[in-house]
């Protein structure tokens, strides 16, 4: 016994190939796909980097303003200089190369070291130089560092310094007398970075305030 087939009835077999239009459709939603995931990547990788900029900035000129408050707590104002343009700053530390600090135990007065000088260099360093003052008038009558030795302004001593931060595009340090007759003296800083993807620098600004002693 014979069966017929349906001539309407569509016969089982392999699939017939992808259209041209079919093809073009399934490009441009893959391209689209690739598109997306690619700024998603690159959104998320900016994103990171910005981010890992910023702290390293933060990080440095913290470290950065950590030992200048821990140097200028311990000296006195009246050792001070600051240059003109507010790019540099010199004052005496009574601590020696051992990391002690030297006073008369008799008087309990101190026997200042050096002077240190922390400026901006024109490579966007900041740093500070040591200036020794044992064995002169200083160690024991402390002056501001115009009346040392050669008697020269601060801002020539901008030179030959140990490196503190780098990146610093901006430093400021400045003086302001208090009603109690003390003094607030302020180191702003701010650095700067470009990083990879961005046209823009990363920037990160500090202040740093420090209450300095009369005598």
């Amino acid at each position: 016994m014979t069966r017929e087939r349906s001539a309407s009835r569509p016969t089982c077999g392999p699939r017939a190939a992808f259209t041209l239009a079919e093809v073009l459709v399934a490009a441009a939603v893959a391209s689209l796909l690739l598109s997306a995931m690619f700024f998603i990547y690159r959104s998320s990788a900016s994103a990171w980097m910005k981010g890992d900029t910023v702290t390293q900035l933060r990080n440095q000129t913290m470290v950065a303003s950590g030992k200048f408050s821990r140097d200028l707590e311990r000296s006195i104002y009246s050792s001070l200089s600051i240059s003109p343009d507010g790019k540099a700053i010199a004052f005496l530390s009574a601590v020696d190369a051992n990391g002690r600090f030297q006073y008369d135990a008799a008087t309990e007065q101190p026997h200042w070291q050096e002077y240190l000088v922390y400026y901006l260099d024109v490579d966007s360093t900041l740093k500070v130089r040591h200036l020794s003052v044992v064995g002169s008038p200083q160690e024991t009558g402390p002056t501001p560092i115009d009346n040392f030795g050669p008697n020269q302004p601060v801002a020539n001593y901008m030179s030959g310094g140990e490196r503190v931060a780098e990146d610093i595009q901006e430093c400021e340090f400045s003086s302001e007398l208090l009603s109690n007759g003390n003094h607030l003296l302020r180191m702003r800083l701010l650095a700067g970075r470009k990083r990879y993807g961005s046209e823009r620098p990363e920037s990160f600004e500090l202040d740093s305030v420090v209450y300095l002693r009369n005598q």
